[in-house]
């Protein structure tokens, strides 16, 4: 039982990202392609990857990576940043530019935790935030190679 509800709330949540990825690139002028919005949740969620990290978390060459940092760079969403140990190694950070284009998806989470507010006790919204905890270690645990920490 648990692993199919787990599994329903998975879809839904991918549903409605899919969902919020087309909108949006539909309603903005110089928006981000399906690509670019993946490609900059994905470096959020390394947290300040190199070239190299984000190309191989995400499966393709050096080049590959560099040609969608680039496209990112140009548009003002991502930029490069030359680490002071290491002057031929760069990580890759999101700019404000990123971060108000995102927002829109925080207030759609932050309606669907106000609605579960209502359906529950504070004590129940503790063992919840308790089980959910356990849920995103487990997830960590799948993706060692690279711990999704933002999310």
């Amino acid at each position: 039982m648990i692993e199919k509800n787990i599994l329903s709330i998975y879809r839904k949540m991918r549903i409605a990202f899919y969902r919020r990825v087309f909108t949006e690139l539909k309603e903005r002028e110089s928006s981000l392609t399906a690509t670019e919005m993946f490609s900059v949740d994905i470096i959020e969620s390394l947290a300040r990857p190199t070239i190299g990290e984000f190309a191989e978390f995400i499966g393709v060459s050096f080049p590959s990576a560099t040609y969608k940092v680039n496209a990112l760079e140009d548009k003002g969403y991502l930029k490069r940043v030359r680490s002071e140990t290491d002057r031929r190694e760069s990580y890759l950070e999101l700019t404000q530019k990123y971060y108000d284009y995102a927002k829109l998806n925080d207030q759609d989470m932050s309606n669907v935790v106000n609605r579960i507010r209502r359906e529950f006790t504070e004590q129940e919204m503790e063992l919840l935030s308790k089980m959910l905890t356990v849920v995103e270690k487990e997830l960590d645990n799948t993706n060692s190679k690279a711990i999704i920490t933002k999310y």
